[in-house]
């Protein structure tokens, strides 16, 4: 039998109840049993022989219903008939266990929520942002004065690079690129001013998982050595004040927070590595409690070409050195990188971030 709905009324019961049609609580099998025995006892009233007749009517109307709806006495196997396999029954997948299809936004990234696989903390990210992940802990330095580093001190065979940006905008992109080819982390001292000026390789640089760190908001030096008629007299030089140098540090926090909602403390390079005794005091009172110097200078402001720039940082390296390098176009750093990856990886080191680096 066909119901309005187009489904066989021998399927009906096994189905959701989704319409007026989907009611009965009973299986039509059962129903079928039930008139067959019904008509079967008006009809056992006449003769002992009916009666007798009448009595396999509903077990021959049962048969006939099953019949109808697909069941069949199982098949057993023989040699010249192998045994059918047994088909599903059909029915409904309930709503718990349905998935939804996602529907694609090409629009706007919205924020998408992903569960870990314990489940028990879930992570909002967008289609336009890299999975977030954590930064090593800074080192407790407990001191009054921020610490001067040279290097790492953990023995690991490790090797930071690190670029200082407050010219131009020179490699800056080009040595993202490479570092992204190579598959190496590096560190970016920028100054303020630089961040403003190019936004968004800071928003790379913090995406693709590298360090950035303080270099002051205008690359002026602390102590005026660098700056001054003669570096060798220091009467002649003009430090900052205690205030100018604390707005230096402050105002490109505020900047590449701005940017990147980044927090670069407590690692800071003072301009042309300059600082004194009352500059390490200053940049600690307001959280920068790493001064972050380097065991190997590329020299490519002076000139030096990437043949000389190789050796010379490839040569007598040890666990934990620093190579100081620059974004500017004017030097060779960009063409020096690849030799210097190259040549130190295959010496064993593995290159990490200053916050790896410095960690114990």
């Amino acid at each position: 039998m066909i119901l309005p709905n187009g489904r066989p009324r021998c399927l009906q019961s096994t189905l959701k109840f989704d319409d007026e049609y989907s009611q009965p609580p009973r299986s039509a099998a059962r129903v079928t049993w039930l008139t067959a025995e019904r008509s079967s006892r008006n009809l056992s009233r006449g003769s002992p022989v009916l009666r007798s007749a009448l009595h396999v009517m509903p077990l021959f109307t049962l048969a006939l219903t099953l019949a109808a709806c697909g069941v069949a006495e199982p098949q057993v196997a023989s040699p010249t008939m192998p045994a059918t396999a047994p088909q599903a029954a059909l029915t409904q997948t309930p709503p718990s266990q349905v998935i939804a299809t996602p529907v694609l936004v090409t629009a706007m990234p919205f924020p998408t929520a992903v569960a870990s696989s314990s489940g028990s903390e879930t992570v909002t990210i967008t289609e336009s942002s890299p999975v977030p992940t954590a930064r090593p802990i800074p080192p407790d330095l407990g001191t009054e004065l921020s610490k001067i580093f040279e290097k790492g001190s953990s023995e690991r065979k490790e090797i930071a690079l690190t670029f200082d940006a407050g010219a131009d905008r020179g490699n800056g992109e080009a040595i993202l690129d490479r570092l992204a080819e190579y598959e190496v982390v590096a560190s970016f001292g920028v100054t303020g001013q630089w961040a403003e000026a190019n936004p968004d390789l800071i928003q790379r640089m913090v995406a693709e998982g590298h360090t950035v760190f303080n270099h002051t908001w205008s690359h002026q030096s602390w102590t005026g050595r660098s700056t001054s008629a003669d570096p060798e007299d220091p009467s002649t030089w003009e430090p900052l004040s205690s205030e100018e140098r604390l707005a230096e540090l402050t105002k490109t926090e505020e900047a590449i927070r701005a940017i990147a909602s980044y927090d670069m403390r407590p690692y800071w390079r003072p301009a042309y590595g300059d600082y004194d005794a009352d500059a390490l005091a200053d940049a600690a009172e307001v959280g920068y409690t790493a001064t972050v110097m380097w065991s190997c200078e590329s020299f490519a402001w002076k000139g030096w070409t990437a043949e000389q720039i190789v050796p010379y940082c490839t040569t007598n390296m040890a666990p934990g050195d620093i190579i100081l390098l620059h974004v500017g176009a004017q030097g060779a750093d960009y063409d020096a990188l690849p030799g210097l990856i190259e040549g130190l990886r295959g010496q064993g080191f593995t290159f990490v971030t200053i916050e790896q680096i410095l960690q114990p």
